[in-house]
This record gives structure tokens, sequence and C-alpha cells, in this order.
């Protein structure tokens, strides 16, 4: 996606700019990446250590060095309690990667400094889940009954896709693993991510069977997907990277 540069660069947090309060930002603290889990493993009689990797990155702190130059005291504290308005993650992006977003909680506290109550510079903290998703990745494909559909997962990272069963019932494919949907009435969901079946409030974890889990879209692969006579689909990749 082509960069459209803004005149001050800002953050959108649950679908908020910090423009809308007069907050700009600078992109220290923006282009910096998690960490992988590894455990270390001291093994007797061996030289070096022993890691062991659980394939799971940790949180990530997403800092943005802001100021605001114009009623600083008003602008500053409807900022602030837009930010600690919010308990759970929310959608985060900023205007250094405008093809890309984050899911994050704000923490706190913020200690400004200030120019006679009237400009002052600040610094956020936001805890960030490690991807940063792809917003390709949020563009749904939709899969007719009785087709073959090959997707192509532009990262290294094993995405964990959203799926709908739109209409119908049986067994469709993702690269040769089957699931089975046996109740649907129009808009069961598969998530991946949260490993949960559901249609509204209806469970359907017990109608949905997998071969090998849920569905997972390899890295930098070719994905095919193969629907039965019947059943249609969409499916939301959820592409991300670190």
């Amino acid at each position: 996606m082509k960069r459209i540069i803004p005149i001050f660069d800002y953050f959108v947090f649950a679908g908020k700019s910090s423009l809308d309060f007069w907050a700009r930002i600078s992109g220290n603290g923006t282009h910096n990446a998690p960490e992988r889990h590894i455990e270390t493993v001291i093994v007797p009689g061996r030289n070096g250590d022993l890691t062991i990797s659980d394939d799971r990155f940790g949180t990530i702190d997403q800092y943005y060095d802001g100021f605001i130059v114009d009623d600083f005291m008003d602008n500053y504290s409807a900022m602030v309690n837009w930010l600690l308005s919010h308990r759970g993650p929310q959608r985060l992006e900023d205007s250094y990667h405008l093809d890309e977003f984050r899911m994050a909680r704000f923490t706190g506290p913020i200690e400004p400094e200030t120019v006679m109550d009237e400009a002052g510079k600040f610094t956020l903290n936001f805890k960030c889940q490690p991807q940063r998703y792809l917003k390709i990745g949020e563009i749904e494909t939709s899969i007719a009954a009785s087709s073959t559909v090959t997707i192509k997962n532009p990262t290294p990272m094993t995405a964990l896709p959203l799926i709908t069963v739109t209409a119908g019932t049986g067994t469709f494919t993702i690269n040769g693993d089957s699931v089975t949907v046996s109740a649907n009435s129009g808009a069961t969901v598969i998530d991946s991510e949260l490993q949960d079946c559901y249609e509204g409030t209806t469970n359907r974890n017990p109608d949905v069977t997998f071969t090998n889990g849920f569905p997972e879209l390899p890295g930098n692969s070719n994905v095919q997907i193969v629907t039965p006579a019947g059943m249609s689909l969409k499916i939301k990749p959820r592409w991300w990277r670190l």
C-alpha cells in the first residue's frame, strides 16, 4: 500500500485519532519487534544451554512521544480520559504503518511536561499483542460451493483465519486437512485464533470436527481451499508479521 504522508503524524486508538486532541507524535519507538519466548535449560555434562521454544512471542511496549501546542490542559485531559475509558484490547494504528494495525491496551500513567499550561509533551505507552496485522488480511474471500480456491500467504508467519460457513453443511478442506460442519443456519464461525466455533450466541463447537486441529495458513505458501456441493464459505485470512 502506498504511504500517504500526512501533515502531522498521528495514532488512532479505538477508532479515534490523536489529531482530534491536537496531539502529534514522533516515530520513536514505533518500529520495535517482540521477543520470542524461549525456555533455557541447563543439562549437566553438556556445554552451553538447551533452548526450547514454545512458538509464541511476548507482548511488546509501543511508545509514542507526543506533544500538544494549543490549549494543552483541555486537549490533554480529553485525550487521557479517552484512552483510559477502554478496558480491553483495542485496535491501534499509526501514520508510520498505514497498512498495519495492532491490538493494544493503554496502560498509563502519563507525566507530561508543560509550558504555562498551553503546550506540553508526553510519552504514551501501549501494551500490544506481538502481531502487526496487515489490513489486506481483513479482506474476506468468498468461496462458492463445489469450488477450489487458492490464496497466498504474503508473510512468513502462519496465519489463523476467521472462517464463516455461509451455507450448508458437510466437509471442506484447507491444504488437505478436513473440517466437518454438521449443523449450520448460514452463519457458523470457525475462529482459529480464539479456537472457538459459534453461530451468534449458539455454541457450535460440538458441531465442528477437525482432522488436524483448527485451520492454519502456513507462511509464504499457497493455501488451497476446497468446498463440497451445497457448502459456501467466507475466509478472512488475518495475515500478520512482526
